[in-house]
């Protein structure tokens, strides 16, 4: 766990903070998708929440319309 205050969050923080899985975490920051820290081991990432924010915009689609009339 990152200490209080710090700006860089796990991968497992991260994928809370995003709502989503470590997988999808992974998978961007290996496509270069989203920015990541590599730290020691091949799979040891940080993330910041700023990069985190810019990913999940720049993934962001429309919200389907047909959504609003299944309700």
């Amino acid at each position: 766990m990152t200490g209080a205050g710090s700006p860089w969050l796990t991968v497992r923080q991260a994928a809370t903070y995003c709502q989503t899985g470590p997988r999808v975490i992974y998978r961007a920051a290996a496509s270069g998708q989203l920015r990541a820290a590599r730290v020691g081991g091949r799979r040891d990432l940080r993330l910041r929440m700023d990069w985190l924010d810019a990913w999940l915009e720049q993934t962001a689609s429309p919200a389907d319309s047909r959504a609003e009339t299944l309700r």
